[in-house]
């Protein structure tokens, strides 16, 4: 398991554009 700002990052980064598609689709 890797530590460190990478392994906190990356889920917040996955998890907002996994939000901003589903925005953008449900606005549409």
């Amino acid at each position: 398991m890797e530590s460190g700002p990478g392994a906190i990052a990356m889920p917040i980064l996955q998890g907002l554009a996994g939000g901003t598609l589903l925005y953008v689709t449900v606005s549409e």
